[in-house]
């Protein structure tokens, strides 16, 4: 088995993980057309799968989608150096971002604490923030309004 922090793997380094956990025929699609890294599988998601055409089918996605969960809670230390949440939950490989801090027997307490804290915060933070269409619609009204009145006021 690979001692090398999955963080500091290579593509070869992926072949070996993705033949160790019986993906032999995904090999050329995931590293070699892909150029898919240590990094960049720690970071993969469901939503990769179909945003970058990986080409697997459902069932081997899937497989892979939970052996890529099992690899993340054994890099806590790979996913610390690279910046990456440690509440990776069952949805974030969907793509979902949702969290479930019963999940993580390997995560102390205190990671999970102040993942569960930072994911309060990103919440409340992306909940001020409105969709581009209405501040699109609330820019026009305003817009429009404007043009009314000081036409109004020309017109008088």
């Amino acid at each position: 088995m690979n001692t090398t922090p999955v963080d500091q793997w290579d593509t070869k380094d992926v072949e070996k993980w993705l033949i160790a956990n019986y993906f032999d025929p995904h090999v050329s699609q995931i590293c070699d057309v892909n150029g898919c890294d240590g990094p960049s599988l720690l970071m993969l998601t469901e939503a990769d799968f179909h945003l970058y055409n990986l080409g697997l089918p459902i069932g081997d996605a899937k497989r892979l989608i939970i052996a890529l969960r099992k690899l993340q809670l054994s890099s806590v230390d790979s996913m610390k150096r690279l910046g990456l949440p440690l509440h990776v939950g069952e949805n974030s490989l969907s793509g979902q971002g949702c969290q479930r801090s019963h999940r993580y027997a390997s995560i102390s307490e205190s990671d999970v604490g102040d993942s569960l804290t930072s994911s309060v915060e990103l919440i409340a933070e992306t909940t001020k923030r409105f969709p581009p269409e209405i501040w699109k619609t609330v820019i026009s009204a305003v817009y429009m309004n404007t043009v009314l009145l000081v036409t109004s006021c020309v017109m008088v």
